[in-house]
């Protein structure tokens, strides 16, 4: 399991030049596989909602599932979500706080096609 969701082979990084100041460089994330550009949102909630969450995740039912109440600042659960602008892929990492850092609870979830729209759409109604 991996530490940061950028880390796992589904991901790559590339390096993008500036095209007015050419000594300047960014580095973009994008989907390995199709290599289109992927966005990062983090997501904080607390822990009495991480047994439904991953419950949530495992049966893929965002539709009917009921929203978690997502927290302002940092909280002892948080999961990475990372998305196309098209919609159409999101990779989800759930993290919990154990002693001094953030662990992983799960493996990587990677979700594609109507699933990725519900979960997106699930994100939406949470907020």
């Amino acid at each position: 399991m991996q530490y940061n969701i950028f880390d796992n082979p589904v991901f790559e990084a590339v390096r993008v030049r500036n095209k007015l100041l050419p000594f300047l460089t960014s580095t973009q994330y994008r989907v390995k596989a199709t290599g289109v550009k992927v966005k990062k949102v983090s997501v904080y909630f607390d822990k009495n909602s991480l047994s439904g969450l991953i419950k949530v995740l495992d049966n893929k039912s965002f539709n009917d599932a009921a929203a978690i109440k997502i927290s302002a600042a940092n909280s002892n659960c948080y999961f990475d979500a990372v998305s196309t602008a098209d919609h159409s892929f999101v990779a989800v990492q759930l993290y919990e706080y154990s002693p001094f850092t953030y662990h992983p609870v799960k493996d990587l979830y990677i979700f594609e096609g109507a699933v990725a729209e519900s979960f997106l759409a699930f994100l939406e109604r949470c907020r």
